[in-house]
């Protein structure tokens, strides 16, 4: 790690009232500015024509702009390459991974990425919700709504019954009942999204239609062919094994029940709003997520598990692969995410 407590346990921010510390000498900062713009804001990091690093944060409760050279970053994270107990100034904590250079979260993969994963929902929990309204002008629930009656237009059968998988909170699984889903399975591996996810389903007084199920999409707990409608939204790109998850979505899915995916796609299109929503998405995203929940690391992954994840056309033979038919997908949100149908053949 970059950020290092003293011997005796004491944050670095009790050695600093300003300024980098380095071995050599301090760097001073440069006078805080009072208005930027979100141009300012790139991830991993903006380096300008001067050969300037501009790094956006949080200090005693004010915005400012930090701006440091290049080669006090790079004298920075080589001596935490090092191992050398190298404080900076806590203006940077937030940043710490662009610091060492971990810009490459999405490309996690095994037993590492799952852990990642749910950490990082763990620690984001209780703003989960807010933040996705606010990344999506609120559209995420539209885009379920959508999602639920395309997945019900299978007809059910006697005890039908509905897999949410990655339900998070409980939107997807929640618009299932609304839409008319008799009886919803809702499965997640993170604890704190089931508990607000049964607070959601006690206020709507679904907690009867709803059964919560802690587990992992990589290998569900659940017997085969039992739901006539499986659903996941949001939650593809965030697996270590796709075509593991996308089988277990299937193994568990009844013959001739249907299986449904919303999740957030490569923007391929384009235009002026695919750019504008492709800069938004990188640039401002990771900003937001840093100030509603305090945590830079999620929201910095949450673009970069979107660019290397499969596009529609791609995620469709996924589905073919798996062992569904007429796979099929439409596009919502002008290209930004796409809701994918599959269903099982009868046996």
């Amino acid at each position: 790690m970059l950020l290092n407590a003293d011997d005796n346990g004491a944050p670095p921010s009790q050695h600093f009232n300003s300024g980098v510390s380095r071995k050599g000498g301090t760097h001073s900062l440069p006078p805080f500015l009072i208005s930027f713009s979100f141009a300012s804001f790139v991830h991993p990091a903006f380096c300008d024509s001067t050969g300037t690093w501009a790094i956006a944060g949080q200090l005693r409760h004010n915005t400012h702009i930090l701006v440091m050279s290049k080669r006090v970053v790079s004298e920075l994270v080589t001596a935490n390459a090092a191992n050398e107990a190298t404080p900076i100034h806590p203006f940077l904590y937030p940043f710490h991974s662009i610091l060492r250079g971990d810009t490459s979260l999405a490309q996690l993969t095994g037993a590492e990425k799952t852990a990642y994963v749910r950490a990082m929902f763990g620690r984001i929990t209780h703003r989960y919700d807010l933040l996705n309204t606010v990344i999506s002008g609120g559209m995420h629930h539209r885009w379920r709504v959508k999602a639920a009656r395309t997945a019900l237009e299978v007809a059910p059968t006697p005890n039908a019954k509905a897999l949410d998988v990655a339900t998070g909170t409980g939107d997807f699984a929640i618009s299932l009942l609304q839409q008319g889903a008799p009886h919803v399975v809702g499965l997640d591996f993170v604890p704190g999204m089931l508990t607000l996810a049964g607070i959601k389903a006690r206020r709507r007084k679904l907690r009867g239609k709803l059964t919560l199920l802690a587990g992992d999409a990589q290998g569900l707990p659940l017997p085969s062919d039992t739901f006539q409608w499986v659903t996941s939204g949001f939650n593809m790109r965030n697996v270590a094994d796709l075509p593991l998850a996308l089988s277990e979505m299937v193994r568990v899915t009844q013959p001739g029940g249907r299986v449904v995916i919303l999740e957030i796609t490569p923007i391929e299109k384009k235009g002026l709003f695919p750019a504008l929503f492709r800069w938004y998405f990188r640039r401002v995203t990771p900003l937001l997520g840093r100030v509603l929940t305090g945590d830079h690391e999620a929201y910095t992954y949450l673009p970069e598990s979107v660019a290397q994840f499969q596009n529609a056309p791609a995620l469709a033979r996924m589905l073919e692969a798996a062992g569904l038919d007429h796979v099929r997908y439409q596009l919502v949100g002008f290209g930004a995410a796409a809701i994918h149908v599959g269903d099982k053949p009868r046996q």
